[in-house]
């Protein structure tokens, strides 16, 4: 029995190999080994400032881009709440993150981010109250009523962080939009308010306000890379955003910025400072 299971496996084996077509069937159908499975897509994001139709206009152009430049698919997924992009951001869910100073660093110090371009442009907010407020210094107004955006937007942190003792911090109002934050302080809903000087400049044109304080110069808007990407990812990013190139599919971001330069490298020195801001807010330290 044994001898004619043998005989009966030669036999085919050689019927097989001097059959070219049953031969060729056979090779062909069998998968290469040295094919690699695609890469995963890369998931990027941005802070919550837009609606979803607006922050799709802007952001998934990029993606689509980058995309491209990496032979790798960039998936962009919109966040629409505070609560739910810190959440994911802290949990490291985003390979491409982009977004203000404080969150950058923190993702530099705590999620292994690595820096890749930003907006060219500085910007600064200021603390601002009608012309007739009497003002007698920035530490005396912690029993007033700010109207500001809800933390952790840098500029209320950075407003909170000039009151050093617990005990006496200004009242925040909470405002979805600088024109709030503005028709506020004019209608008196509050004492003053905190927004960026250059949304200040455009509302204040009769001058009915006053800057009482202004914030040291800070970087622009940045974007960052996870530990999924890898270097030679991180260089492409880099190269294809700073490119001529980029002018197209970053065009609705600069405008949404009012910036006309464009992307530029950016330096992580620049960013690092700017996570202490962010050391009282809950999870993050």
């Amino acid at each position: 029995m044994l001898k004619s299971v043998l005989m009966f496996a030669l036999v085919s084996l050689a019927t097989t190999v001097n059959n070219p077509v049953l031969a060729d069937s056979l090779k062909n159908s069998t998968p290469p080994r040295d094919t690699e499975p695609p890469a995963a897509p890369l998931l990027f994001t941005a802070a919550p400032l837009e609606s979803s139709q607006t922050a799709a206009g802007i952001y998934e152009p990029i993606a689509r881009y980058l995309g491209q430049a990496l032979n790798r698919p960039v998936v962009y997924r919109y966040v629409g709440n505070w609560g739910v992009y810190r959440t994911q951001m802290q949990r490291g869910d985003y390979d491409l993150v982009f977004d203000g100073p404080h969150f950058t660093s923190y993702r530099l110090e705590k999620l292994r981010h690595q820096l890749l371009v930003r907006l060219p442009d500085t910007f600064q907010y200021v603390t601002v109250a009608r012309d007739d407020f009497v003002f007698v210094g920035m530490q005396r107004l912690y029993r007033n009523n700010f109207c500001a955006f809800s933390s952790p937007n840098l500029g209320t942190l950075m407003l909170l962080d000039l009151f050093d003792n617990p005990a006496r911090q200004p009242h925040i109002t909470a405002a979805a939009s600088s024109d709030e934050i503005y028709q506020g302080v004019v209608g008196k809903r509050c004492a003053a308010g905190v927004l960026p000087l250059a949304h200040f400049r455009r509302l204040n044109q009769d001058g009915r306000v006053r800057v009482l304080y202004t914030s040291d110069a800070l970087p622009g808007q940045a974007l960052s890379a996870g530990p999924r990407v890898s270097p030679d990812e991180r260089l492409q990013l880099i190269n294809a955003l700073v490119s001529p190139a980029a002018s197209g599919p970053t065009a609705p971001l600069r405008a949404a910025w009012r910036t006309e330069g464009g992307l530029v490298r950016a330096n992580a020195e620049d960013y690092l400072p700017f996570s202490r801001y962010l050391r009282n807010e809950w999870g993050f330290y």
